[in-house]
């Protein structure tokens, strides 16, 4: 896996889908996936200077 700590990559942009919200996967592996991609993206976030959430072309500022 590629290091994307900050202070190698300071203009890197991530992208990921929202797979947190709704109804919670039945199947053990879908919940663990979805579990761990959450806790793979905190650090990022934590990390970066702005956080956005796009939900139907509409943007919303976290951070």
């Amino acid at each position: 896996m590629a290091d994307m700590r900050r202070e190698n990559c300071p203009n890197c942009v991530i992208i990921s889908d929202e797979i947190g919200n709704g109804i919670v996967p039945v199947d053990a592996f879908d919940r663990t996936y979805r579990e761990r991609t959450g806790r793979i993206l905190v650090q990022p976030a934590g990390q970066a200077e702005e956080v956005e959430r796009v939900i139907y072309g509409i943007g919303q500022k976290i951070k």
